[in-house]
């Protein structure tokens, strides 16, 4: 993937990184990427395609989901005198179910590589190539992301003009990279253990994905929220307010980072 220069993204990540929070320090990022294979990349896709290229649906042809069967339905051909499906609990294979759709099919898996070559490209000293497909949801409306940033990354910040202007302005210079109306949405929802920079104790994080087929292009948005008493976070490493960036973690293991739909479920609980 291509990093892609964008002045209104610098200009948003600016706003960001200066949003004044009450309790706690907050990361967010917004980048674009071009759908443009680097070589290590293309070795991802190989990959990706040896791991899914080789199921029972390619081998037969058959297309699960077809006639709104869901995924993973088992049937075997009408015959002759038959007026529909016979559905069985037979031996026949479909294709494992995914966000991106059957992953027997190339536009699917091409799908599931381009955004684990994004999570590569954004977080370079990790390694998502064995990220599973049931990580990724698809986003059926694009309110319910900008509800869920709202929720997390604006509910944290000091209300006022502030606040309303940047959300405004974040969605305006989102749409002008990518065309959110053109776009299919995705978010990455890991277990602790898989999460980036989580080892410090986040509080919160979220991972969304824009992408337009049409562009080849992907606007990657992120944020996550620590408490003030954490240690300093890689993003800080040039500010040594924080302390010794070499402390010990101050949390357990119990207080890794939660995702949004972790958050709001715990804070829910009596």
């Amino acid at each position: 993937m291509k990093y892609l220069e964008y002045n209104s993204l610098e200009e948003i990540n600016t706003a960001l990184s200066t949003l004044e929070t009450l309790d706690t320090r907050v990361f967010s990022r917004l980048d674009a990427y071009s759908c443009k294979s680097t070589t290590d990349e293309k070795k991802l896709k190989m990959y990706i395609e040896e791991k899914y290229e080789g199921d029972a649906d390619v081998l037969l042809g058959a297309s699960p989901g077809t006639a709104g069967f869901p995924y993973g339905t088992s049937f075997t051909a009408p015959t002759p005198t038959a007026g529909s499906f016979s559905f069985s609990n037979g031996p026949i294979s479909h294709s494992p179910t995914s966000p991106f759709g059957p992953l027997a099919q190339i536009s699917s898996r091409k799908t599931l590589f381009y955004l684990l070559a994004t999570l590569n490209a954004a977080f370079p000293d990790y390694d998502f190539s064995d990220v599973k497909p049931e990580l990724f949801v698809k986003i059926p409306l694009l309110n319910i992301v900008q509800r869920n940033v709202t929720a997390t990354l604006f509910r944290t910040a000091i209300e006022g003009v502030q606040t309303n202007n940047l959300s405004l302005r974040l969605w305006e210079a989102i749409d002008e990279v990518i065309q959110l109306q053109e776009c299919d949405v995705y978010s990455f929802n890991p277990n602790p253990e898989e999460e980036p920079d989580s080892e410090e104790g986040n509080l919160w994080s979220f991972y969304y994905f824009f992408f337009n087929r049409k562009l080849k292009r992907v606007v990657f948005f992120t944020a996550r929220a620590v408490s003030y008493m954490a240690p300093a976070q890689p993003e800080e490493l040039t500010n040594d307010i924080y302390g010794d960036v070499g402390d010990e973690p101050m949390f357990g293991d119990s207080d890794m980072g939660l995702s949004y739909e972790q958050y709001t479920m715990e804070s829910m609980e009596v």
